[in-house]
């Protein structure tokens, strides 16, 4: 595994869009310039954003300071600039947001942010935390491609391994990487029969004049999520493992250390606070919302001794999803080591302007053209928004689920369907439905399957469900109604088809590939069932042949499988309650 020394990025053109961070630049040089003569006691760090200066995140720091080996060869003084992303799922056209606004992100907004704040910055590191993939018509058809080669061109530095990027299984992510310019980071994740790393662990940075050390991992949920046929044959190390031999041969070299974590906020917390030696966390796969860095201090307990980091601790940052917001953090480097940071995330939307000669904007234009041969096609119309909220489609049935569920039952002829609730990916909103809609709801390629199954059977796979409620993975349904009694940790009233259940009777059960193969707990789902037969027809098709038949879609009832023993939420027909001041759901698919 040798040690890959990047290069300083050549800053681009384009100071028209840069005009406002001049401002928080020669502020940061003041405050810098004060810094040193204060013998590197942080007074605070100011940072522009917008029109004016903004507060993002000054902080007081007594770091325990290192002098690199290259010191002698280094600026002084000098800042870091950190750019980072997560989980964008190949949107790369701006979109819709319900709660957020309209018209907002796009990676042609995003590399117009990136080059304005190159020249205006003379240190900046690109990073990006996993789940490039899967999402929309642009990984539907092109299977990472115009994705890879949208980040290419952004200049993207490094990234690590999301579950999603695994959606085509590894030979194919293999491939595509070896026609990549960015690097995929992960040390946690070996091929079974040779130990070996699939992918190197970290790579070497040059900034600045200072080495930054940058490592990748997979968490445990965002692996166990990956399809297992998708697993076989790869051993997952726990990071707490993987990591501490690593940092122990970089940390003595490196200036900063930053690991990209596609695990989720509150497992990069727990490694924060386990793990010495980590500066810097970009996390991804629960799409939080992290306005500012936050900073995790080691537990004494589980770490003996002091954590030689440059903070006193992790700083811990993370974007939310899809593009509409980048995250910018910037680092202060004196003669003896790190003076400070200050962070937040700078929304993307109309308010960035895209040059006319955009490379990125060009590249994108040209596979929206073909998405559009291919998907311009209305197949529906829906009378009002169908919404599908992240914080609510794990812990209730949506309407939205029900209805792609009923499109799957009536398509199998089956008695009741049911299927994860992380397959479907977005809402409908009002108007026409086109096909590119479809690929958006339901961009998975997993197929439809059929299982029988006794009364006494779907009983114990409802009551799993309901004893595990808000631990696992949500679920949606058709054909079935019942109650979750939380309080009792038992599922009762269950009707089939509007009748009572019958224990001895057999049901003809409909479900998708992802979940027939044993995952998010299909394996305890499906225990006692048998006759497992794939009709072969992805469940895209089931949804269009649904709206063939129901060209206008009316909405289907929320709550059949009805909750007691707790608050009552709000319905997702027509409005939604996401805020992008909540950290998102835990459970993810």
């Amino acid at each position: 595994m040798g040690v890959e020394m990047d290069q300083e990025l050549t800053a681009g053109a384009g100071p028209s869009n840069a005009r406002w961070y001049q401002a928080g630049r020669a502020m940061w040089a003041a405050w810098v310039a004060l810094l040193v003569l204060l013998l590197g006691t942080v007074a605070g760090l100011g940072l522009g954003r917008g029109q004016a200066a903004g507060p993002a995140a000054t902080v007081r720091l007594a770091s325990e300071a290192r002098r690199s080996p290259t010191a002698a060869a280094r600026p002084a003084v000098a800042t870091l600039t950190i750019l980072y992303t997560n989980d964008t799922h190949s949107h790369l056209l701006p979109f819709d947001m319900p709660a957020f606004g309209k018209n907002l992100g796009g990676i042609a907004r995003r590399a117009a942010y990136i080059r304005a704040v190159r020249a205006a910055t003379p240190h900046v590191l690109l990073l990006d935390g996993g789940d490039i993939f899967q999402g929309t018509p642009f990984f539907s058809f092109f299977k990472g491609e115009a994705d890879l080669r949208a980040f290419d061109l952004c200049g993207y530095d490094a990234t690590t391994l999301g579950n999603h990027e695994l959606d085509e299984g590894m030979p194919h992510l293999r491939r595509m990487y070896q026609i990549a310019s960015m690097a995929l980071l992960c040390a946690n994740v070996r091929e079974a029969r040779t130990g070996e790393l699939v992918f190197p662990a970290w790579r070497l940075f040059e900034r600045a004049g200072r080495t930054i050390a940058v490592l990748g991992v997979i968490g445990s949920e965002a692996w166990s999520v990956t399809p297992a046929a998708h697993r076989a044959g790869y051993d997952w190390i726990e990071p707490r493992q993987a990591l501490p031999p690593l940092l122990a041969r970089l940390r003595p070299q490196a200036d900063l250390v930053v690991l990209l974590s596609h695990s989720g906020y509150e497992e990069d917390q727990a490694l924060a606070a386990a793990v010495p030696g980590l500066d810097v966390i970009i996390g991804g796969h629960t799409n939080t919302f992290l306005e500012h860095p936050v900073l995790v201090k080691p537990t004494p307990l589980l770490v003996p001794g002091a954590a030689p980091s440059a903070f006193g601790g992790t700083l811990i940052v993370q974007a939310f999803k899809w593009g509409y917001y980048i995250g910018r953090l910037d680092i202060g480097f004196g003669p003896e080591g790190v003076l400070g940071f200050a962070g937040h995330l700078q929304p993307l939307d109309a308010s960035i302007s895209v040059p006319l000669d955009c490379p990125v904007a060009r590249l994108v234009s040209g596979y929206e053209e073909q998405i559009r041969a291919r998907t311009s096609l209305v197949v529906g119309e829906c009378p009002v928004d169908l919404l599908y909220p992240e914080e609510e489609k794990h812990v209730r049935a949506l309407p939205l689920g029900t209805l792609v569920c009923e499109a799957l039952r009536r398509f199998a002829g089956g008695d009741l369907a049911l299927m994860n609730s992380g397959s479907i990916r977005d809402g409908i909103p009002a108007g026409p439905i086109t096909m590119g809609r479809v690929f958006q709801v339901l961009p998975f390629d997993n197929t439809v399957v059929t299982f029988t199954m006794s009364g006494a059977a779907i009983r114990d796979m409802l009551g799993f469900i309901c004893a595990n409620h808000g631990r696992i993975t949500g679920y949606q349904y058709a054909g079935v109604t019942c109650v979750f009694d939380l309080a009792a940790g038992q599922v009762r009233d269950i009707r089939i088809g509007g009748a009572p259940l019958e224990p001895e009777r057999d049901y003809r059960v409909v479900t998708i590939s992802y979940l027939a193969d044993g995952n998010q707990n299909g394996h305890e789902l499906f225990k006692a069932a048998r006759d497992k037969s794939d009709t072969g027809f992805l469940m895209r098709d089931a949804l269009v042949d649904w709206l063939r038949r129901h060209p206008r879609l009316d909405p289907p009832p929320a709550d059949v499988v009805a909750i007691s023993g707790r608050p009552a939420v709000v319905t997702a027909v027509g409005s939604s309650t996401s805020s992008p001041g909540t950290p998102g759901p835990i459970r993810k698919d």
